[in-house]
């Protein structure tokens, strides 16, 4: 088709009369080299219904923004059905058309998104005018009226991003089914939650833990910590990255270094980091121990967590997450034991308890050090059972301490 030329629809459909409603685009954002996504929505006005429709969407640069050196392309949304022509002519316009729905449309309908290839060249601040270039709505054999809707702009965001900044997941921008990516997590400030999802991390809660190849781990991985010419982080996610983030958050530590994407290879099916993987290698220097449970007031019951050295042990932080089989309460807690309180408690993700010391923690050589109590409303024996999810201890170095938990035990 393309020999043929652009598909282009008249703003106002191939007949007169009243608008029966609009086509719109939205606002994007997207990376040199990388790919921005542009929604398409339907808006009709109540009573109105079409079985067909066709439009253009036109991608032009602003000012010194280079021109687009690829085709735009389009992807449906779900529902909408494969659509009858997709035309691209050149690198600014498309247009879309669908001869015959599935069904009849009403109401406000998302058709499907724009995909457009930044060029390299570009740079974070420069922008794209995207505009709807025409439309056509039919219902039976009637053409009627149908507007474009305002312009938008594509934003060239830049590759960089903030270490530590780990919060909150934004919209996935380049398509490749995660939130992990330069541009897509953050919000350019360190704050409490930022820690508490390094913490999740860290500790390989279940879906928190991002694959090595992606931006977001690198963004985590704070220590060691970035200068002026050495890029910053070890490939690796520990306490001591926990640490270095906890500083900046309490601007104990006032620098805010930033990195550039490595522009990894990373796609969703990586999948995250096996809690394996995570483990320190080597003899363990401690372990981790679920102790029996115990009745508490109110006929409650909470489970002791104990940390027994092997040798004389100075942490500069231990972190670990705690899971629970058959039971996710949605509310749990670690209650005083005899070490000191710990830094950070997230008991925020259901049926995962991830606790944290980041403020430096002893024990003595043979030293069975009792961390506190689990406890959790409904939690009674013989019904359910306690693991450790994921462990990290770190020496005043940096270096990895490891620190072991039991097998698999129902504890309950």
């Amino acid at each position: 088709m393309g020999t043929l030329g652009p598909v282009v629809f008249q703003a106002t459909g191939l007949s007169g009369g009243v608008p029966v409603g609009s086509i719109t685009v939205e606002n994007a954002t997207g990376s040199p080299g990388g790919t921005a996504r542009i929604a398409v929505t339907l808006n009709l006005n109540s009573g109105s219904s079409v079985d067909s429709l066709s439009f253009g969407i036109g991608v032009t640069p602003n000012g010194a923004a280079p021109e687009l050196t690829d085709p735009l392309s389009f992807v449906a949304d779900t529902g909408m059905g494969t659509p009858s022509l997709i035309d691209p002519w050149g690198t600014g316009p498309i247009s879309v058309s669908w001869l015959s729905l599935p069904a009849a449309l009403s109401g406000t309908v998302r058709l499907g998104e724009v995909v457009v290839s930044i060029p390299a060249l570009a740079t974070e601040g420069q922008t794209y005018r995207v505009r709807v270039t025409g439309a056509s709505v039919t219902l039976g054999s009637i053409a009627m009226a149908v507007l474009a809707g305002a312009n938008r702009t594509l934003t060239v965001v830049g590759h960089s991003y903030l270490v530590g900044d780990a919060f909150p997941l934004g919209s996935d921008l380049n398509g490749d089914g995660d939130k992990d990516d330069a541009s897509e997590f953050g919000d350019g400030s360190l704050e409490m939650l930022d820690l508490v999802y390094a913490l999740r991390a860290v500790t390989s809660v279940p879906g928190y833990r991002p694959p090595a190849c992606s931006d977001r781990f690198d963004a985590i991985d704070s220590h060691p910590a970035d200068t002026p010419t050495v890029r910053g982080g070890n490939a690796t996610l520990n306490t001591v990255d926990l640490i270095y983030t906890l500083r900046r958050v309490t601007n104990v530590d006032p620098s805010r270094p930033r990195r550039d994407s490595r522009n990894l290879p990373c796609t969703a099916g990586a999948g995250p980091e096996l809690v394996a993987q995570a483990m320190p290698s080597g003899e363990p220097a401690a372990r981790l121990e679920l102790g029996l449970p115990q009745a508490a007031e109110g006929g409650a019951v909470r489970v002791p967590v104990y940390l027994e050295a092997a040798r004389a042990l100075e942490l500069a932080g231990l972190s670990f997450s705690i899971g629970m089989t058959g039971l996710q309460p949605e509310t749990w807690n670690l209650e005083p034991g005899t070490a000191p309180p710990p830094t950070l408690v997230d008991p925020d993700v259901p049926g995962v308890l991830s606790i944290a010391w980041l403020e430096g923690l002893q024990v003595a050589a043979g030293q069975r050090l009792l961390l506190g109590y689990v406890a959790a409303p409904g939690l009674e024996p013989g019904t359910d059972g306690l693991r450790f999810v994921g462990i990290s201890a770190n020496a005043p170095d940096g270096s990895d301490v490891p620190v072991g938990p039991p097998a698999l035990r129902e504890q309950m």
